[in-house]
């Protein structure tokens, strides 16, 4: 979602969805140049199927991303919730574009 498109390019099919959560990968965003390195290594951490590989809430609080958006001003939060909300809207732009062509 943090792309503007579900993860999986099924997700109209649920039984398919489920599939792909339980027998592959979990998606990424390694590599995406839609989210910063920092959100792509946060969501990446969240993920994590195994329990004991995933990161604690705790842990969490302390990642860089976290880190970031914990230190803004308010005037730097509302920027960067509204150009969050720009880039959405643009991304759901093209991929309607894109599924129409």
């Amino acid at each position: 979602m943090a792309t503007g498109e579900h993860p999986y390019s099924v997700a109209d099919r649920p039984i398919e969805v489920e599939n792909l959560i339980n027998n592959f990968p979990a998606p990424s965003l390694q590599g995406s140049p839609l989210v910063s390195p920092e959100l792509a290594n946060f969501v990446s951490r969240c993920l994590k199927k195994e329990p004991e590989e995933r990161s604690l809430a705790r842990e969490l609080a302390f990642d860089p991303f976290v880190q970031q958006i914990h230190n803004f001003s308010d005037e730097q939060h509302v920027a960067w919730l509204r150009e969050y909300t720009q880039r959405k809207e643009q991304l759901r732009q093209m991929n309607m574009n894109t599924q129409i062509q």
